[in-house]
């Protein structure tokens, strides 16, 4: 079996990963409503931030769907980079949040 019969296997995981990002967001934005000043307008652009990486990573895993044996590889590579980072953002932003 090669690596590119391994395609849907990944989109599904993707899939996982995003509704995931979205749990954390959700979290975000609850210590966000519950926030005032200072705090509030950190967990706010936290927020903003986090959206909209993964907002890309959305496109990308549409790109992902389409993409030919020879780039899919290359963008699953990126892809998993960006949830990393992007996951490692949220966590972070909760914890630190959760902390005061």
């Amino acid at each position: 079996m090669n690596l590119f019969s391994k395609k849907d296997e990944y989109l599904a995981k993707a899939k996982t990963k995003l509704e995931e990002l979205g749990s954390q967001l959700d979290k975000l934005e609850q210590k966000g409503m519950e926030a005032s000043g200072q705090t509030k307008e950190n967990i706010e652009q936290k927020i903003h931030e986090v959206t909209e990486l993964r907002d890309e990573l959305a496109d990308d895993v549409e790109k992902l769907k389409i993409a030919v044996e020879d780039s899919w590889q290359d963008m699953r590579e990126s892809m998993e980079q960006s949830f990393s980072r992007i996951t490692q953002i949220a966590k972070d932003s909760y914890e630190k949040i959760t902390k005061r």
